[in-house]
C-alpha cells in the first residue's frame, strides 16, 4: 500500500502489511463457503477493519512522538479507512461489495454506519481517548512547570504578648492571692483594697469604690470569686 501519511515508520509499515496478507489469507477461506452478498459485504468489511486497527494502533504511537492532536490522527486514520476501502473492495469484493461511493469516492453512509458500529470501531476509539488523556496529563505537567515559582514571604517576628501574664497589676494580684491560699475571697478583697489592686479593665465602668463594696454586690460577688478562684491555679 502507497497511501501511509508522510513519515509513516518502517517498522509500522511492516506490521500493518502482514496483518493484510493475514487477513486476506483468511477472507480468501471465507469467501469460498459464503455466497451472499451480505456476507460477503460483513467478511471484507470485517477484514478491512483488522487491518484498519493494526494502522491506528501504529498511527497512535507515531502521531505521539511526532505531537500531532487527536483530530489530526483521526483525520489521517479515516482517510487511510477510505483508501484501504477501495483497494480490498476492488481485491476481494466480487462485483456486489459496494462501500464506496462513484460520485466522490467517499465511503457510503451505509459502509460508514456499519464500520462505526462494529466492536473493532470501539477499539479504535479506545486508542484515540487514551491519546486524548496522555496529552492532557503533558499538557497539565507543562503548565505546572512553566509557573514561577513564588519568592519566599518573609513573616514579621510576632510582637511579644500583652495579655494577662504580662500585665504588673495582674501579676500583683495574683502574687496576692498565691499569699493567702486560705484566706476567703471576701478577705482577698480587703487585701486589694489595701495593697491598691486595680479593678480588672472590663470591671472599670461598674463603678465601685473598692473590692470590699464590689464583692456586696450580688452579681459582682459571683465575679469575684472566680476570679480568685482562677488565680489560685495560677500558683
Amino acid at each position: 500500500m502507497d497511501f501511509y501519511p508522510d513519515g509513516f515508520p518502517a517498522y509500522a509499515r511492516a506490521r500493518v502489511e502482514a496483518e493484510k496478507i493475514l487477513s486476506y489469507r483468511k477472507l480468501d477461506k471465507q469467501l469460498k463457503i459464503v455466497s451472499s452478498s451480505i456476507a460477503v459485504e460483513a467478511l471484507v468489511r470485517l477484514c478491512i477493519l483488522r487491518i484498519f486497527l493494526v494502522f491506528a494502533k501504529g498511527l497512535c504511537a507515531f502521531a505521539q512522538e511526532n505531537g500531532w492532536t487527536v483530530d489530526r490522527i483521526d483525520s489521517a486514520a479515516n482517510e487511510f479507512l477510505r483508501r484501504l476501502t477501495i483497494e480490498v473492495q476492488y481485491d476481494k469484493g466480487r462485483d456486489y461489495v459496494r462501500m464506496i461511493s462513484h460520485i466522490n469516492g467517499s465511503l457510503t453512509q451505509d459502509a460508514e454506519r456499519q464500520f462505526r458500529q462494529s466492536p473493532k470501531w470501539k477499539k479504535y476509539e479506545n486508542l484515540l481517548l487514551k491519546v486524548a488523556a496522555t496529552q492532557q496529563k503533558e499538557k497539565a505537567l507543562d503548565t505546572l512547570a512553566s509557573r514561577p515559582v513564588p519568592n519566599t514571604v518573609r513573616r514579621k517576628p510576632l510582637a511579644p504578648r500583652t495579655g494577662a501574664n504580662s500585665d504588673p497589676e495582674v501579676a500583683k494580684r495574683r502574687a496576692l492571692v498565691r499569699s493567702n491560699l486560705s484566706a476567703p475571697a471576701s478577705e482577698i478583697c480587703e487585701i486589694f483594697d489595701r495593697e491598691r489592686v486595680p479593678f480588672p479593665r472590663r470591671w472599670s465602668d461598674a463603678g465601685f469604690p473598692s473590692w470590699s463594696k464590689a464583692y456586696k454586690d450580688s452579681n459582682y460577688r459571683t465575679r469575684i470569686d472566680t476570679l480568685v478562684s482562677k488565680d489560685r491555679g495560677k500558683s
